[in-house]
């Protein structure tokens, strides 16, 4: 009894970590040159609220709130210099791709096997489908 014990203790201790690597995505480094470090310090806030302003997806959203795109361009350049720089800094400070949809399903998945596993073992009955 105490093995069968220990061996669910195991996969249930050893499974989340397993299913950690699946959620997590590997950084990637490279070096870069003296002259892309010096451009991508050397933008000013005007530029990089412009260029936020310019994407594809960002003029989608605007155009589903019904913002107009010309209407945004005039506001950004009617801003101050430091109306732009805390705009700047928000940009920076955005969450870096995606949506958090894989970390959801992620949570998801291990929220449902760790209730299959609790309910194989006995301690809960979530699932009609599972015999104890």
């Amino acid at each position: 009894m105490r093995r069968l014990f220990m061996q669910h203790l195991v996969i249930l201790l050893v499974l989340p970590c397993l299913l950690l690597g699946f959620t997590l995505s590997p950084l990637h480094a490279e070096m870069i040159s003296t002259a892309d470090a010096v451009s991508i310090t050397g933008d000013t806030p005007y530029t990089r609220v412009a260029a936020f302003i310019e994407r594809q997806d960002v003029q989608q959203i605007m155009a589903r709130q019904g913002v107009d795109v010309q209407d945004a361009r005039e506001r950004l350049q009617a801003l101050s210099d430091r109306e732009l720089l805390a705009i700047a800094n928000q940009l920076e400070k955005l969450p870096a791709g995606g949506d958090g949809f894989g970390a959801v399903i992620g949570g998801v998945i291990f929220i449902f096997i760790v209730l299959l596993i609790t309910d194989i073992l006995g301690f809960t009955h979530v699932f009609p489908f599972v015999n104890r």
